[in-house]
Formats: C-alpha cells, sequence, structure tokens
C-alpha cells in the first residue's frame, strides 16, 4: 500500500509537466504497473495526507480479478459526460442514512421480471409479473381535479 504524504500525479501518455509514465511505456499496461511500483518506491515513506491524481490522454481502465473496495471518508462526486452503464452479476443494495433522491429528465423505465414492491411503514404498493396490483394501507386517499374512470368485467365496493 501506497501512502501519500503530499500531492502526487501520475500522467499517462502527456507532455513534459510532470509526466511519469511516457514513449513506450505509456503504450503498454506493464508501463502504468513498473509506473505504479516506482511510485510505492518513491512514496512509501510519506504519511498518507495530500491528493492523489490520475490524468490519462486516454481512456481509463482498472481491472481486479478479486474484490475492489472503495472507500471515502467525505463526499463523492461522480460527473459522467456521456452514458453511464452499470453492469452487476448479482444483487445490488443501496442504503442511505437519511435521504435519497433521484431526477430524470425525461421517462424513468424500470423492469422487473417477477415483481415491484414500493414500501413505507404501513403502506405497500406492489406489482407482480401476473399483473396483479395490491395496494395496503391504512387509508387510501384519491384526490382528483377531473373524473374517476373504473372499467372491469366486475366492481365490487365492500
Amino acid at each position: 500500500m501506497t501512502h501519500i504524504g503530499q500531492n502526487a500525479t501520475l500522467n499517462v501518455g502527456t507532455g513534459i509537466g510532470g509526466g511519469v509514465v511516457r514513449g513506450l511505456l505509456a503504450s503498454s499496461t506493464f508501463g502504468v504497473r513498473d509506473a505504479g511500483y516506482f511510485l510505492a518506491k518513491t512514496m512509501s515513506s510519506m504519511s498518507g495526507s495530500g491528493h492523489y491524481t490520475v490524468n490519462a490522454a486516454g481512456a481509463v481502465s482498472i481491472n481486479a480479478l478479486g474484490a475492489s473496495t472503495l472507500t471515502v471518508g467525505g463526499a463523492n462526486i461522480v460527473t459522467v459526460g456521456g452514458i453511464h452503464t452499470l453492469n452487476v452479476g448479482g444483487a445490488i443494495y443501496e442504503s442511505a442514512v437519511t435521504a435519497s433522491s433521484e431526477v430524470v429528465g425525461g421517462i424513468k423505465t424500470i423492469d422487473a421480471h417477477d415483481e415491484i414492491v414500493f414500501r413505507c411503514g404501513k403502506s405497500e404498493l406492489r406489482m407482480l409479473s401476473d399483473g396483479t396490483v395490491r395496494i395496503k394501507g391504512k387509508n387510501l386517499i384519491i384526490e382528483k381535479e377531473e373524473n374517476i374512470n373504473m372499467t372491469a368485467s366486475r366492481i365490487d365496493l365492500n
């Protein structure tokens, strides 16, 4: 593990200004590996404070054959100039201690093969793949501005 005691920058395929990986090293993945080894050797005595920056003139890829962990003590901000795709082979779990919000400027689509459940306290909205929609709650309040139209072969009230 390398501890950064001051600011450090790794520039890949860039000009003279502070780059570590240049020329033949920049054109091969082993060049980046060698640069990482160089950084580990030259900065191993630093105390762990400062900034670490990686700049690349092209794409950057990180591949882990095992697990990968990112721990951020402050804010984590991701800015994507184009499409953002996340592919997960297993389940996704998200947790927020206080609040969570999402804003979509156009259409939001959620496709689930079996079931979608929205739950808050004692209320629940459940949509099943067979077309069943269940609404559970202590009170059901429908506020409308115009008409309510119900169409079914049979409508039971009470």
